[in-house]
């Protein structure tokens, strides 16, 4: 399956629907903002395809943490 490319021109404004996209897909997508090309992915994605299962909890459980202090 090709990634998605996606053109952006307003990222400020493009920025939450192209997130919904992305977890919505369920896998990473280009965006091409200007000159520049980079890549989003879903953080379950990220973490399915990029950690081991331990990484993966370390890094869940500090990304809770973190949410939990900034309530």
């Amino acid at each position: 399956m090709e990634i998605p490319i996606i053109p952006l021109t307003d990222s400020e404004k493009q920025f939450e629907i192209v997130g919904d996209f992305c977890t919505a897909w369920d896998g990473p997508i280009q965006l091409n903002y200007g000159e520049r090309s980079l890549v989003m992915m879903p953080y379950d994605y990220y973490l399915d395809k990029f950690c081991t299962p331990e990484e993966a909890s370390l890094l869940d459980a500090e990304i809770s943490a973190r949410a939990k202090s900034e309530e």
